[in-house]
């Protein structure tokens, strides 16, 4: 999940002859590369293409910070952890 991998794999959807119309990303860091493939094209976000990312907020990445604010989902990784370790302490005693 780099923001170069963002960028090349936008430019392969959004070059094809019916190009999406919305994108979602595991990542705010390949919402970079979407954003920048996007510029490259002469396209625009919300106008030609809507973006959603999903991470957990970065302290120095934030989706508010993007040249058009983006529409982020988020989740919390030790709140994940927890219910990976109970199903699996479940799993184990029977």
């Amino acid at each position: 999940m780099t923001e170069e991998n963002g960028y090349r794999a936008a430019r392969r959807l959004l070059e094809q002859s019916e190009p999406p119309t919305a994108i979602a990303c595991s990542s705010l860091i390949m919402s970079l590369g979407v954003v920048r493939a996007v510029r490259d094209l002469g396209l625009s976000i919300p106008g030609d293409l809507s973006l959603i990312a999903h991470d957990d907020v970065f302290p120095w990445l934030k989706p508010e910070n993007f040249p058009v604010p983006l529409s982020t989902t988020r989740s919390s990784i030790r709140l994940a952890g927890a219910r990976v370790a109970e199903r699996l302490a479940a799993r184990i005693s029977g």
